[in-house]
């Protein structure tokens, strides 16, 4: 803390001041009293606060930039295998050395469907389960379809779309 000012009358009135890096808090002015002693000083000086700790984050989380300066913003992003319930998030390093909350979620991302399961007269081309796979489902050999037997597709969600319910019967074999 330092002094400026006339501090050699009585009734003078001095600043004082926080070394750098600090800040005030109270009042920075004191006076001198006709008792030729000083008011109390309630001013007390509190180290600034320049940066936020490191920002921590989950697992399936990453950000853009590692800044931790007052004032710095920082991009976060959901890492490859997971999407974002919500929006890519900014969050800013506060004055009061905090980081602002993080309103963004990420959910393990779906990358396959689970195995398609089919009748025992039933059998499908590939045994393929990544999303956007196609696999063509057929009757096998003396069984015939009782609908169009089609081709399905593994979707985002992790479901076989369109899944109809696809059936075949068994034909009873002729003689030539």
């Amino acid at each position: 803390m330092t002094m400026s000012g006339n501090i050699n009358n009585v009734g003078s009135r001095v600043a004082l001041r926080c070394h750098p890096g600090h800040e005030p808090v109270g009042s920075s002015v004191v006076t001198c009293t006709e008792n030729g002693t000083w008011s109390p000083i309630s001013l007390n000086c509190t180290k600034a606060v320049t940066e936020c700790t490191p920002l921590v984050l989950p697992d399936n989380m990453a950000m853009d930039v590692n800044m931790t300066d007052v004032g710095s913003q920082v991009a976060v992003s959901c890492l490859s295998g997971y999407e974002p319930e919500d929006v890519s998030a900014i969050v800013t390093c506060t004055e009061n050395g905090t980081w602002s909350p993080i309103s963004l979620n990420c959910t393990k991302a779906v990358t396959e469907c689970t195995p398609l399961v089919l009748p025992d007269n039933m059998a499908m081309d590939v045994n393929m389960t990544d999303v956007g796979s196609q696999v063509a489902v057929s009757c096998l050999a003396g069984y015939e379809p009782e609908d169009v037997i089609a081709i399905v597709t593994c979707t985002e969600n992790g479901t076989w779309t369109p899944i109809s319910d696809p059936h075949c019967t068994k034909v009873c074999l002729t003689s030539k």
